[in-house]
Order: structure tokens, then C-alpha cells, then sequence
């Protein structure tokens, strides 16, 4: 969300002189895309007014901020307010889980709490292998995760360095958050997440391999919506795969694994796209080679599936 809002914060500041009104206009459009059902239709209606008439009071005010603000300022200012809103959404759709849900599997507060953490933290290492499924699980997660988020975090760099318009590579990132809901949210309750999951990485071992032939604008708005397609799919499932396999009594231990193979194989996706496009000069190429990573994710995970 913050690369889109930032994304469309700068192509807005580039047409703010030649045509304030219009880049204003799109601003309130991209938001109605963006926000949807966050906001009723008469307020965005009533956003459209205000910017057409410009004796508004609070239009003047908008022209006064924007005539006298550095344009850096004008960025910062809207990038925090997204966060702030974003912030919001996140409170107000947590209060009812807080109130109905009831933690069942947890340990109880102990003297020492910091070192008895570690002390099962340990306890579960040495004993992870015992579970040869969950064992090959976390080592095919920490490859396939990886490239997918690799993915999602320079997605917009991608685009931007085939040169591609970045009002496009905007709505392009919209895309996937509009798609991703449609899909799996109805497998899910119809397959079981091991049958789909391998479905996900193969989807993404193919949005790799078209990264090599990616060159104009629309293909971009076909991998968006790809991606889009897999990208909440593939990251439930495999929470939910995870909570099957593990020990309920002790899913704080493995869950805290779970993270750590995700966001600790954050650098390889990232070293594998820089290495190939430096040895290469082309960034299709290293994108394209994060296909080594769902590859061999798929191999570990039928591995740890026949567990």
C-alpha cells in the first residue's frame, strides 16, 4: 500500500503545475479504486465538487498548502496520512477479535520469562527434525516465500527501470489488491491447502518465467493480475498448511519459526534479482531468475508433503 500511495503521490506532484485540477481529480479516482467501500460514493462525489469549484473554502486552503508547501513536504505529509488511515483500518477491523476470540493453546507467565523462552525456542530446534514434515515444510517456505515476496517489494522498481508509465504501474499494483480475494477464497474451503499450495509455486515459477519477455505496459497489467491472483493465496495457505502440521500446544515456538523463515530469507530473492541483473544488464533477466526459488520450493514441498 505504501509504494501505490507513494507511487501515485509523485506522478501527481509532477502534473500539479500544468494541470492542478485534473491531477487532483485522479488522486480522488485512484483513492475511490484503492479504498472502495471505505468511503461512501457521495463523499467521493463531494471530493470531486470541491476541487472543481475553486472559491471553496477548503479548496483554497488545498491551493494555499500546495503553492507554498516544497513539493517534498507535500509527499510526506500524504505518505504519513495513508499510514495514518491504513493505521485506522487495522484498529477498527481488530476490536471485534479481540473481544470474541479466546486464545486456547498459550504457556503461563513464569519467572524468568525471557530465558525460559529461549530454553523452549531451543528445545523445539533440536527436536525439529524429529518431524521430518514440518522440517522440509519450513525449508521449502524459506525458498518459495521468499520469491514471492521478492516479487511484491520490487515490483514497482521493476517497472519503472523497463520504463513503464508509473500512473499505469500504479493501477497495475490496485489490480492485485482487487483480485486477490476472487480466487482462493473459495478453493480454500473445497482443496486442501496442500493440494493448492503447489498450484501457488508453479503460478509463480510462470510469473518468473514471463518476467523474462515483460517489455510493454499491458503485459505488466497481465503479471499484475497474475500475481494478484496467488499472492493472498499462496501466503494463507500456507499459515493454515503450517497450523495442520505443527503441535498445537506449541504453535508459539513454531509459529515464531515460521516468521523467521520468512522474513529471514528476505536477502536471497533480492541478491539472486541484483546478481542476475548485473551479470546480465537486464532486469528481465534478474527477475526471471527467481524462478530457481520456486522451483526448488516445490521440490521441498512435495518432499515434506509425503512425510
Amino acid at each position: 500500500e505504501r509504494k501505490a500511495f507513494g507511487v501515485a503521490v509523485d506522478a501527481t506532484l509532477k502534473n500539479l503545475n500544468k494541470d492542478r485540477e485534473k491531477a487532483l481529480l485522479q488522486i480522488v479516482d485512484l483513492t475511490e479504486k484503492f479504498m472502495g467501500n471505505n468511503f461512501s460514493k457521495e463523499a467521493y462525489d463531494g471530493a470531486r465538487a470541491m476541487i472543481k469549484n475553486p472559491d471553496h473554502k477548503w479548496m483554497k486552503f488545498v491551493n494555499k498548502m500546495l503553492d507554498e508547501l516544497h513539493p517534498n513536504v507535500a509527499k510526506m505529509t500524504a505518505l504519513n496520512l495513508a499510514l495514518f488511515i491504513t493505521a485506522v483500518w487495522w484498529l477498527v477491523t481488530t476490536l471485534p477479535l479481540l473481544r470474541q476470540y479466546k486464545q486456547v493453546h498459550f504457556v503461563e507467565v513464569q519467572e524468568h520469562a525471557i530465558r525460559q523462552s529461549f530454553a523452549r525456542i531451543g528445545h523445539t530446534l533440536r527436536h525439529l527434525k524429529e518431524d521430518r514434515q514440518v522440517f522440509w515444510f519450513l525449508l521449502a517456505f524459506f525458498c518459495y516465500i521468499d520469491g514471492v515476496y521478492t516479487i511484491i517489494d520490487m515490483a514497482t522498481a521493476y517497472g519503472t527501470a523497463l520504463g513503464l508509465d508509473t500512473t499505469g504501474l500504479l493501477l497495475a499494483l490496485l489490480v492485485t489488491q482487487i483480485v486477490a480475494f476472487l480466487v482462493f477464497g473459495r478453493l480454500s474451503g473445497q482443496y486442501p491447502s496442500g493440494t493448492l499450495i503447489p498450484v501457488c509455486i508453479a503460478a509463480y515459477a510462470g510469473i518468473a518465467l514471463f518476467a523474462f519477455f515483460l517489455k510493454h505496459q499491458w503485459q505488466f497489467w497481465v503479471l499484475a493480475v497474475v500475481v494478484g491472483m496467488f499472492q493472498g493465496g499462496i501466503q494463507a495457505l500456507s499459515r493454515s498448511h503450517f497450523a495442520k502440521i505443527i503441535p498445537p500446544e506449541k504453535s508459539g515456538e513454531y509459529f515464531g519459526l515460521f516468521d523467521i523463515c520468512g522474513n529471514g530469507a528476505s536477502f536471497l530473492g533480492t541478491m539472486i534479482v541484483s546478481v542476475g541483473s548485473q551479470l546480465t544488464g537486464s532486469a528481465n533477466v534478474g527477475v526471471g531468475s527467481l524462478i530457481v526459488l520456486f522451483v526448488v520450493g516445490f521440490v521441498l514441498f512435495r518432499v515434506s508433503d509425503q512425510k
